[in-house]
Formats: structure tokens, sequence, C-alpha cells
């Protein structure tokens, strides 16, 4: 059975509503995963108690790291989380290799859409680009990015109704849907069966982050293969303008991603 740590990386977990709902239906779906909420156990004082945090990445087969970009980053905590945890003769070096092998999921959100998000955008970046850290960082310590999960304009200042508070809860729920279901493609996980109703379109694969596209190209880029639009499936979702598509998706948007 796979091993899940599902790292909550939210600062302010607790006025969040997409991430706090993405984070309560990973652990509702993944019964025999361990939660780690960051903000709950160090958000105070910062202090990471890098033994007992060791010890749960040693445990996982799978890393999910759930958080959103703050200031086009990840949020302070888990990067704190990650400068004292991943220290040299453990995580890295000649003696090093407690992470090697392990599979990590980015499970991310956005406030801004996900067109503005590309080299022509108003962010002049992709989110591939904005991640980069995590991939050099997994590089270095021997673990595989399995896949990037990204919802888009989930924004608090989004919530201006009870509908648009329902909308996000919502896009979260599908979120986790999708994290979920690549982690069954590792083999599962105990995972706990879906409640009975209407049944939902089965999604896609995710590439995983940096790989290398169906040419043999190199690294995803604007109009090169991978597509991580956060609204592929989603039947609401609004192509992105000619000028910001990128060639190379493969979901039905043509989205500006990737």
């Amino acid at each position: 059975m796979t091993r899940v740590l599902i790292v909550a990386g939210h600062t302010g977990q607790g006025g969040s509503v997409a991430n706090a709902t993405i984070s309560g239906e990973l652990e509702a779906r993944l019964p025999g995963a361990v939660v780690d909420p960051l903000a709950d156990l160090y958000g105070a004082d910062f202090q990471i108690d890098v033994p007992a945090e060791q010890a749960k990445l040693e445990a996982a087969d799978v890393v999910v790291l759930q958080f959103p970009i703050f200031w086009y980053s990840m949020p302070s905590l888990l990067q704190r989380w990650m400068e004292q945890v991943f220290v040299h003769g453990w995580s890295h070096g000649s003696t090093g290799n407690h992470l090697c092998g392990k599979k990590v999921i980015l499970s991310l959100t956005t406030g801004a859409p996900a067109a503005l998000y590309a080299h022509d955008g108003a962010m002049g970046h992709t989110i591939a680009e904005l991640c980069a850290p995590i991939d050099v960082t997994c590089r270095l310590t021997g673990m595989e990015i399995a896949g990037t999960i990204w919802t888009d304009g989930v924004s608090y200042q989004s919530r201006t109704d009870s509908a648009s508070f329902a909308s996000i809860k919502e896009r979260a729920a599908e979120h986790a849907e999708r994290v979920v279901a690549l982690i069954e493609g590792f083999g599962g996980a105990g995972l706990r069966p879906r409640p009975t109703g209407p049944q939902r379109r089965p999604r896609r694969g995710i590439r995983p982050l940096g790989s290398r596209s169906s040419s043999g190209q190199g690294p995803s880029s604007p109009g090169r293969g991978r597509c991580v639009c956060p609204g592929r499936g989603r039947r609401s979702a609004p192509a992105a303008p000619r000028s910001t598509r990128n060639r190379g998706c493969r979901c039905s948007q043509r989205c500006a991603a990737g």
C-alpha cells in the first residue's frame, strides 16, 4: 500500500477556503495518509521539529505539497520547513539518501487566473518556472516530481457571495479528486470509496513538472507540450485569448498555462 504524507503549507490555513477544502478532502479520501498541518504545528513561532518531520518523510512513499502561491513562490512556512528539514547528510550529500526515490505531487492554487501565468501574460512567467526551485530541490535529494495539480482563480477577493464561496469549494473538491486519481495510479493508498451520487467525468493524467514532451524536445515550455491547465475537464473554464494560448496544450480549452 502506498504511504502518503500530505504537507499542508498554507500559513493561514484557518482562514483559507480552497486550501482548507483540498486538505480536508484529501484526508477524507486517503484515510491511511499522514496529514502534516504546518500552520497548526509551527505557525506561531516557525520552530520546526526536525526529527519528527524527517521521520514523517522517511515513512512516506508519496509526498503531497499542498500550498497556495504567495508572491510567486511557496509560503514562508513551507520554505522554512524545507530549510530546516532538508539538511546535508540526511537529504543530500554523500550520506544523504533518505528521500531518494520518493514521489512528490505539487498541489497548488493561485488567486489569479491561468491566462496571466504566461510569458506574454501579466506575470511574465509560467507556473512551471515559479516552481523551479522545488524541481531543483527534488533533483538534489533524489525525489521525483510525479505531477502538478493546479487550480486557479480562487483568491479570497472572489468570495463576494454565497454562490462564489460554494464555487470555490466545489473546484477545490475537484482539485482533491485529481490528486487522489494521480495517487491511485501509483498503486493506491487505502483509498476510501467515493460516496454514491452522480458520476463525474474521469480526469486525464497530468504530466510531471519539467518532464519531456512526447516529441522529446526537453522540459515543457509555452507551445511545447505539457499542460497544467487548471481548467482541463471543467466545462465552465473560459478559453484563453488566442494570443496567449499554449500551442502544445492538449486540453479542450487551449490554455495559456505551461
